[in-house]
């Protein structure tokens, strides 16, 4: 959802190197994660609706008018479970949920094939608490 929505509503005319990483070839931000760090591919259905939602953040906030924290920010509200009245959110939130739902399907799934084959099990750790595996 975050590599959706922010592109559309974050200002790129800030430049502050401390905070944006990565740029893409036209000198631009850009928040494109890496696809395998996705338990599967979303549905078309939830696909679209999340670009729906992101479409009506982009017109209620403005296109790209929120500085980098303050649209991290409001994803995050959407992204949570308090109580808003904003429509923006709200769409944002339910995008969210049904990508959560999606995620979550494949997730449960490996969990119960490792847990039917006996779990997970520390195989060595370091001496320091801080560096166990």
């Amino acid at each position: 959802l975050r590599e959706m929505l922010m592109p559309l509503v974050v200002s790129q005319a800030e430049d502050d190197s401390r905070i944006v990483r990565r740029r893409d070839s036209s000198g631009l931000r850009t928040w494109t994660a890496d696809p395998a760090l996705f338990p599967c591919a979303l549905s078309q259905a939830t696909e679209a609706a999340a670009k729906r939602a992101c479409d009506a953040a982009k017109d209620a906030w403005g296109e790209r008018k929120l500085p980098l924290l303050e649209a991290e920010d409001r994803l995050m509200v959407a992204c949570e479970r308090g109580v808003t009245e904003d429509e923006a959110t709200l769409k944002l939130r339910d995008a969210y949920n049904a990508m959560l739902a999606e995620y979550k399907a494949v997730t449960d799934a490996e969990k119960a094939e490792v847990i039917s084959l006996g779990g997970l099990h520390v195989v060595g750790t370091e001496r320091h608490e801080s560096r166990r595996i």
